[in-house]
């Protein structure tokens, strides 16, 4: 489940085993079902939704287990919510959307990465970067400056350029990244894992491009799977866990 942001309007989206759901802000009212099976089917069904992210102040973006992504046109106001195109970059199931300015970064199950640009003159998106390194999955896409930060499943962050060339990586947890962040003021790198800990980096691409750890904060017990910068500058953020019915949060001092 995520909120997306419009410059007109916020809408509360959820992804499921069966299709996707959008609501108005408060969850109160329905403005538009997608299904991902045949609507007559009471099968139990392999399809699911994974992946939300918004795209150019007025498209929806929703990966599938297929490997396409979704795209809608999202209106200013109402429920006329129409599937837009569908695109068609990845054979394994997608497993995070990112997006920024033109941009649009997806990861799947496999370990590829697909960067997206949005083309003002065909009106269309096409595929700008592949970055299609298996064995491991991709957990999470972050898109800051000209940078694509990826995390896998194997605790690794590796750093890109929008172009695909690897210029940083850093064995950042002991188990399964869930989750990560990005305060674009200031390139500041927050991460989550299954091993408990939060942990923040400083991402710099002057002359060179490097990664630099720079805190780390443990919440005993709790296989941490959600985080979220409340800043722009990075400066505080909260975290989640798996079976945990609170949000964490910190504060630099």
């Amino acid at each position: 489940m995520k909120y997306c942001d419009y410059p007109s309007r916020s809408l509360m989206v959820m992804a499921c085993q069966r299709g996707i759901q959008v609501y108005d802000a408060d969850g109160s009212v329905m403005l538009y079902w997608h299904s991902l099976v045949p609507p007559s089917s009471d099968e139990v069904s392999a399809s699911f939704a994974r992946g939300i992210s918004t795209f150019q102040d007025c498209m929806l973006c929703i990966g599938t287990d297929s490997g396409n992504i979704l795209i809608f046109d999202v209106p200013t106001r109402g429920a006329n919510i129409v599937l837009r195109e569908m695109l068609k970059g990845h054979t394994a199931p997608i497993s995070c959307l990112f997006n920024k300015e033109d941009l649009l970064g997806s990861g799947d199950d496999s370990g590829k990465v697909v960067v997206w640009q949005h083309d003002v003159d065909s009106n269309s998106i096409q595929v700008l970067t592949t970055i299609d390194i298996q064995g491991s999955p991709c957990s999470s896409v972050l898109l800051w400056e000209e940078l694509v930060i990826v995390a896998y499943a194997s605790g690794l962050i590796r750093v890109f350029n929008v172009l695909g060339r690897l210029h940083a990586e850093v064995a950042a947890h002991a188990r399964w990244i869930t989750a990560m962040d990005v305060a674009p003021a200031t390139g500041l790198v927050l991460s989550v894992s299954e091993d408990s800990f939060a942990k923040i980096w400083q991402l710099k691409s002057e002359d060179t491009v490097e990664i630099e750890h720079k805190a780390s904060e443990c919440v005993q017990d709790v296989q941490l799977c959600g985080c979220r910068f409340t800043s722009v500058n990075g400066s505080s953020f909260c975290v989640t866990g798996y079976d945990l019915a609170e949000v964490i949060c910190f504060a630099a001092k």
